[in-house]
């Protein structure tokens, strides 16, 4: 017999003695299982903790991979832009000594027109500042003494102005659309 079954055996006839027997028995598979269930559980949490640890590692290494990418996509973009830029300026530069060159100073547009541009949307800030006031001894037979008049000269540079800015704003949008082209 073994020494639990002696043990055990020593109480059967005491009924207040198996009961007790049956009491401790009963807490003590409780309480080994509840351990055993809470080794378990935590061993469980644990490598639950660990996954979602791995997970949110892979995520953020993921996203800094990203914004890096991002930020040397947009940093040479910008370079490039920049570049497109400088030789635009310098081509405008060009433009304009040559514009002076080829044309006159002669009154191109009077003062009334320069009102009904200077209030036109979108082109008030555009239109160049009238380039002085017309003196009658300067041969001009169209523009009265002390007309605000632009010259051939002025209208010739907003003109070129006008496209420079049209070819940079294209310049700008096609570069923002490769950048988000690019990020998909």
């Amino acid at each position: 017999m073994t020494p639990l079954a002696r043990y055990i055996g020593q109480f059967s006839g005491d009924f207040i003695g198996g009961l007790f027997m049956a009491i401790a028995l009963l807490v003590s598979g409780l309480w080994a299982g509840f351990e055993i269930g809470a080794a378990s559980s935590q061993i469980e949490l644990a490598q639950v903790r660990e996954a979602a640890a791995r997970d949110q590692a892979a995520i953020a290494e993921h996203a800094s991979r990203r914004l890096l990418d991002a930020q040397e996509r947009g940093d040479a973009l910008t370079t490039q832009l920049e570049t497109a830029n400088r030789a635009a300026m310098r081509l405008q530069e060009n433009l304009d000594d040559a514009i002076r060159r080829a044309t006159t100073g002669r009154p191109c547009l009077r003062e009334p027109a320069l009102r009904l541009l200077n209030g036109a949307h979108g082109i008030n800030l555009g239109v160049p500042a009238p380039a002085g006031r017309a003196d009658a001894t300067d041969g001009t037979a169209t523009a009265a003494a002390g007309e605000l008049v632009s010259t051939d000269t002025d209208v010739a540079l907003w003109i070129a102005r006008a496209g420079r800015q049209y070819d940079e704003c294209r310049r700008r949008l096609g570069t923002l659309i490769d950048w988000h082209g690019d990020a998909q």
